[in-house]
């Protein structure tokens, strides 16, 4: 049909797994996430990924390609319009198009986390600036996750949290001193897991240990987001 508008494919090659989102004229986009093993930075993933979306090369599909493993790609490839975007340029530019502000501290929680400020000019240009980052991240929660809960995926690491308790294996701020303290509530955490070093006897279930983790993390992206902002 003339004047359609081409589908996009947008590829995340990052360090857990292969993410992206694809849109298709006169459809809602859609998002998706493989394994990285089974999709990666190559002619033949790039392929494989193009067949698991019923999308064929040449058919007019933009593919723009990002993350930190999409350097790994070769540079000639059979696949036509293959475009590369810096990581931390997708990141910044992403968080204000999704949240149609002008100025933001995008957080980017992926096998490591990524902070980026970005801002929009006068002249509606797009500045973007890696101000830090943790290495808590999604690496951590599926790295302690197989060792601690002995699970092998996020979606079994977060059927888990919805049954657990972290308050079973993290130490609260009532818990040292009774009650809140100055500005801190009495169900702040005053120290991740330490329920557990209190009370070595104590074994807390998987579920639980999966709350603490998911917890730890999230607190600590959090606190530092807020802190950088």
């Amino acid at each position: 049909m003339s004047g359609e508008q081409p589908t996009r494919l947008i590829i995340d090659f990052g360090g857990s797994s292969t993410t992206g989102i694809c849109s298709r004229y006169g459809e809602d986009a859609f998002f998706f996430d493989f394994d990285y093993r089974d999709y990666p930075p190559t002619q033949t993933g790039l392929e494989a990924i193009l067949g698991k979306l019923d999308l064929h090369p040449g058919s007019g599909v933009e593919i723009v390609v990002t993350g930190g493993r999409s350097r790994d790609l070769p540079d000639q490839l059979t696949i036509p319009s293959v475009k590369h975007v810096d990581e931390i340029q997708a990141i910044g530019c992403g968080g204000l198009k999704t949240s149609g502000l002008s100025e933001a501290l995008v957080v980017s929680l992926g096998t490591g986390t990524a902070m980026v400020m970005a801002r929009k000019n006068e002249n509606a240009s797009i500045v973007v600036t890696h101000v830090g980052g943790t290495g808590l991240g999604g690496g951590t929660l599926m790295g302690l996750g197989a060792m601690l809960c002995h699970v092998r995926s996020f979606a079994e690491l977060e059927s888990l949290v919805e049954k657990g308790d972290r308050e079973q294996v993290d130490l609260l701020v009532r818990d040292i001193v009774g009650s809140g303290i100055g500005i801190l509530p009495p169900d702040l955490t005053a120290a991740n897991f330490g329920r557990i070093a209190r009370n070595p006897e104590h074994s807390p279930r998987r579920e639980d240990l999966a709350a603490g983790l998911l917890n730890l993390v999230g607190q600590s992206v959090a606190r530092l987001a807020s802190t950088l902002a």
